[in-house]
């Protein structure tokens, strides 16, 4: 059978045809790669978000530093207090976005957060150290007496 004995009719069907597993072919294709495409954008937006989570337990880190060298500098009642209560609100924002960062986390980087977890835990007992210290030493002091050095 050749292709010049096939009436016209067939012809175009055949041609039809090929056209349509053609264009089957380069669809499905084109469906592969969006897919691939779409998974690399949902993991790109998580890194993104994880960068954000983490940028912004730094911020609170920076806050809680701030709040203790404010606290030693100032030992007054007033410089106490305000230390003190954001220090606190900091200190929750903090582990309230390191367990989210945690719970999104891959399984390599747990033993990156657990060292984070442990660097955090011994500043955390210093600003905590520090605030107590002011305390015990406001408490001590009278500030409404004045001093004669």
């Amino acid at each position: 059978m050749r292709l010049a004995d096939l009436r016209i009719k067939t012809k175009l069907f055949l041609l039809i045809g090929f056209l349509a597993v053609v264009t089957c072919i380069t669809a499905a294709d084109g469906i592969m790669r969006l897919m691939g495409a779409n998974a690399t954008l949902h993991e790109v937006y998580q890194i993104g978000h994880a960068q954000i989570l983490a940028a912004r337990m730094n911020q609170n880190l920076i806050v809680m530093n701030r709040s203790e060298y404010r606290v030693a500098a100032d030992p007054t009642i007033e410089t106490v207090r305000s230390g003190i209560a954001r220090s606190s609100e900091n200190r929750k924002m903090f582990e309230e976005r390191f367990e989210q960062l945690r719970a999104e986390a891959h399984a390599d980087e747990i033993a990156m957060l657990d060292k984070i977890s442990a660097g955090y835990q011994a500043f955390d007992a210093s600003v905590r150290k520090t605030m107590d210290e002011a305390v015990a030493a406001t408490a001590a002091a009278d500030w409404r007496t004045p001093r004669n050095i």
